[in-house]
């Protein structure tokens, strides 16, 4: 062989190894990207299944804490208690008063919050009435850390995922009180109140390019009764491995990719990519699944786990696609010698960032979109009641650097319950909205609105006193006698300014009272916790 040949041959031996070289690091270059992204979708997921699962929680809450204020409700359970052993025909009695009371809002709360259930119980643990089951009463609690153990023994409200006998779901629950002659506070009972996590998976993934499922362990299942265990997970929500499908945006994938992840301890979280039967490839994002009885107590061992998945098929075909470019560019730098193999690298690796980017971009679009779900009031779009409070906390402190004023208002729509029982729920609805609508012409950018529940909104203004907060409130009353909808309004409202030493709460106090004085002078009117004075 001449020498002239060996020399080539050896070049180009070099040439082949090194190019091989090239092309692999390139290849393992883009899988770690893939990879990242794939598990900052997962994290992106898992914080919008928390941020869903804690307002989901705060709305039950709301609900019980509602119920439990109702003078009837607190007023038959005290007529309730073992005390004296009243016979079981007045406790049926008290019980179908009870029902009566509870019954059209009870409905409502199922068709506008998709309740499954609500329970009262007595202050020595007994069952007095479940909304959703009738005739199951008399039940005694045994004992232990579930949430209406819990609420019993603190008397405060608690909230959480829970496995109970017959359901499970999240669950919130809220004391019943009352005041004695002397003043002090008794415990009545709990009411209890709950909902599957099914409403909450949507506003997580609302494409079918994502989706979440929140999974049993059988042996956590064993609390429950066999009857019950086998109406709710029918072998349909079984999975081949013994995974029990609490809820799933999508089962038949569930059941498809989860039997092939491994079990998680208490804080591990797992990330990886599956191929479905189809062929599609999955990014598949598992972490445990606590309920309120271990996060209580973080020896207790997970109840199962959640699963959220998102469509990473794309990122997997610009994987393969990179890695054909780069091989077609590395023949052609072959061919061409090495100038053209660096341009190619670098075509490649322009096209390879710009897959990342758009995925990243997409990502990025996913967690602000969760983030506004949990920010904002589902019908008004103004703040809800947590954004608000850490708004006017992030107000007060940039006003005690300052100086600057400070006012705030309560709105209470006058009579609004007789407009939902005259014109329907619907009409309600459009009352609020329209109030929301002349609000914001009235406020400038710089103010804050809040809709603090039902009909009761807070209106924070920024370097404003209480004669220029006044001057916006009767903008706004102006405003609202010339609407022309159907469906005439009012409201009435109290304002104060902030005071030293003052928080969102005490403002908020003097606020409620003059707004309980507006109501009682006749409504349609604003009060003020003291005459404003003209501005010089």
């Amino acid at each position: 062989m001449k020498r002239s040949t060996k020399i080539i041959l050896a070049v180009t031996l070099a040439l082949l190894a090194t190019e091989a070289g090239l092309v692999l690091s390139s290849w393992l270059s883009a899988k770690q990207v893939m990879e990242r992204t794939i598990q900052e979708r997962g994290i992106t997921l898992r914080e919008g299944f928390a941020i869903a699962q804690a307002t989901t929680e705060m709305q039950l809450g709301a609900i019980a804490n509602f119920i439990a204020d109702i003078d009837d409700v607190r007023t038959l359970l005290a007529l309730a208690q073992p005390i004296g052993e009243p016979p079981r025909e007045v406790q049926d009695d008290y019980r179908g008063q009870l029902e009566r009371v509870i019954g059209s809002r009870w409905t409502n709360l199922q068709f506008r919050f998709l309740l499954r259930q609500l329970a009262f119980h007595l202050a020595d643990g007994t069952t007095f009435h479940r909304a959703e089951r009738p005739y199951q009463y008399g039940a005694k609690l045994a004992g232990g850390s579930g949430l209406v153990a819990t609420t019993l023994a603190t008397g405060k409200p608690r909230s959480g995922f829970e496995i109970g006998a017959e359901s499970t779901g999240l669950r919130a629950t809220a004391p019943v009180h009352a005041m004695d002659s002397r003043g002090a506070s008794h415990l009545l009972g709990v009411v209890e109140v709950g909902t599957s996590f099914d409403p909450m998976l949507v506003p997580i993934c609302p494409t079918t390019d994502c989706g979440v499922a929140v999974l049993l362990a059988p042996e956590a299942a064993q609390v429950m009764e066999e009857s019950s265990r086998a109406a709710q997970f029918t072998p349909d929500r079984v999975t081949e491995h013994g995974w029990l499908i609490e809820a799933s945006s999508n089962p038949a994938i569930t059941r498809s990719v989860i039997d092939t992840l491994p079990p998680l301890a208490q804080d591990q979280s797992d990330t990886r990519m599956i191929q479905t039967p189809s062929g599609k490839w999955l990014g598949v994002t598992t972490f445990p699944l606590l309920d309120f009885a271990a996060k209580a107590d973080p020896t207790r061992p997970p109840v199962g786990m959640v699963a959220v998945w998102q469509d990473a098929s794309d990122l997997r075909e610009g994987v393969n696609r990179g890695l054909r470019h780069t091989l077609a560019a590395a023949l052609l730098a072959f061919l061409l010698v090495e100038t053209v193999l660096i341009v190619g690298i670098r075509y490649t690796t322009r096209r390879l960032e710009s897959e990342i980017a758009r995925a990243t971009a997409e990502s990025r679009q996913l967690l602000q979109r969760v983030t506004e779900l949990a920010e904002r009031d589902p019908l008004t779009d103004v703040y809800n009641r947590r954004s608000f409070s850490r708004r006017m906390d992030e107000e007060i402190a940039r006003h005690q650097r300052t100086g600057a004023l400070l006012s705030l208002a309560v709105i209470d729509l006058d009579h609004f319950k007789r407009i939902n029982d005259t014109y329907g729920h619907a009409a309600g609805d459009d009352v609020i909205l329209r109030l929301v609508e002349h609000v914001h012409r009235v406020l400038r950018t710089s103010d804050l609105c809040g809709r603090w529940g039902g009909e009761e909104f807070l209106l924070a203004l920024p370097e404003t006193g209480l004669l220029e907060a006044g001057r916006v409130l009767e903008r706004l009353r102006h405003s609202i006698a010339a609407d022309p909808g159907t469906v005439s309004f009012t409201f009435s409202a109290g304002v104060t300014q902030w005071r030293d030493g003052d928080d969102l709460d005490s403002m908020l106090l003097r606020a409620d009272a003059q707004l309980y004085r507006a109501k009682q002078e006749g409504r349609d009117r604003i009060a003020y916790d003291r005459i404003p004075e003209p501005v010089a």
